[in-house]
């Protein structure tokens, strides 16, 4: 439901729409044990604090698409993990 409604916040021209359908897709990719494909999740492993994408194909969706929706790059995700990995 979050990411139908995303998207018709996208279709009305909602400036941050593009990002949270983004954001619901990968949750929902999530719920559904199969890989995010724009890293927008991350996950806490065996309650421990060590950030991970958990399943994730980072190879499916270009930097090019991620900047027009609004999608951190790998690059970027990469030093957001490690940026909330030392926040330990």
């Amino acid at each position: 439901m979050a990411h139908a409604l995303a998207m018709a916040a996208v279709a009305l021209g909602s400036a941050d729409a593009s990002w949270i359908s983004s954001a619901t897709l990968d949750r929902f990719l999530q719920s559904v044990d199969r890989p995010q494909v724009f890293g927008t999740q991350f996950l806490m492993k065996s309650g421990v604090f060590q950030p991970s994408q958990g399943k994730y194909d980072s190879t499916l969706i270009p930097d090019s698409l991620r900047g027009v929706l609004g999608v951190p790059t790998r690059v970027q995700q990469e030093a957001q993990r490690k940026q909330m990995e030392s926040h330990k």
